[in-house]
């Protein structure tokens, strides 16, 4: 919009329609905002939950790590697996 040299009464239209411009995009920015944040909140949340699950896959390495340690010990001096596991052999066929 071009403001020109006009009466009162078309300075105060341009003023009003102006003014709805301004607030219109207030709302938007305002609309805008709470969209980020609720961006960000979701993005912490991920990340939250991407530790999580890369702390138990490290705990489970580990024990993982430590059970073939143990089996691998057991292996070695003959002490065959813990009472109650078999193991089976799966061959073709």
């Amino acid at each position: 919009m071009i403001l020109s040299a006009g009466t009162t009464e078309e300075l105060e239209t341009q003023k009003t329609e102006l003014n709805k411009k301004v607030e219109g995009m207030k709302k938007d920015i305002g609309d805008m905002e709470l969209t980020l944040q609720k961006a960000e909140q979701d993005k912490q949340s991920k990340d939250n939950q991407i530790k999580t699950l890369n702390d138990e896959m490290a705990r489970q390495d580990e024990a993982i790590g430590e059970w073939r340690q143990r089996a691998w010990g057991q292996r070695a001096g003959h002490r065959g697996l813990p009472r109650g596991w078999r193991v089976e052999a799966v061959g073709p066929g």
